[in-house]
C-alpha cells in the first residue's frame, strides 16, 4: 500500500505512538480512517460526475453536428446523409458456398465463350 513496506509501516506506527501517545492512538487512527474513506468516496463521486458530464457534452456536440449537417443538406437541396448501418452477414453454409462458386464459374466460362464467338 502506497509503496511502503512492512518496516516503514512499523517505523511510522512507532513514530505515531511516540507523538500521539498510546491512549489517543486508537482515536486518531479511527479519525484518519474516516477521513480517508470520505476522501475516497468524494473523489469517486467527483470522477463519476465528470465522466457523466463529459459524455453528455459529447452527445450534445454530436447531435448539434448532425443537425447542422441536415440543415446544410436541406439548404443545398441534397438529401440528408443518414447513419451508415452495416447489416451483419451470415456466412453461407458450405454446400451453398460451393453451389455459388460453381454458378459463378459457369457464368465466367459462358462469358468467355461468348466473347470469342463460340456457342456455349
Amino acid at each position: 500500500m502506497f509503496g511502503i513496506g512492512a518496516w516503514e509501516w512499523l517505523i511510522l506506527f512507532g513514530l505515531a505512538l511516540v507523538v500521539v501517545g498510546p491512549r489517543k492512538l486508537p482515536e486518531v487512527a479511527r479519525t484518519l480512517g474516516k477521513v480517508t474513506r470520505e476522501l475516497r468516496r468524494t473523489t469517486r463521486d467527483l470522477r463519476l460526475t465528470l465522466e457523466e458530464e463529459l459524455d453528455d457534452e459529447s452527445d450534445r456536440r454530436r447531435r448539434r453536428q448532425s443537425r447542422d449537417r441536415r440543415e446544410a443538406a436541406a439548404e443545398a437541396g441534397v438529401p440528408a446523409p443518414g447513419p451508415v448501418v452495416e447489416e451483419p452477414t451470415e456466412p453461407a453454409a458450405p454446400a451453398e458456398a460451393a453451389e455459388a462458386a460453381e454458378a459463378a464459374e459457369a457464368a465466367d466460362t459462358a462469358g468467355d465463350d461468348a466473347g470469342r464467338g463460340e456457342a456455349p
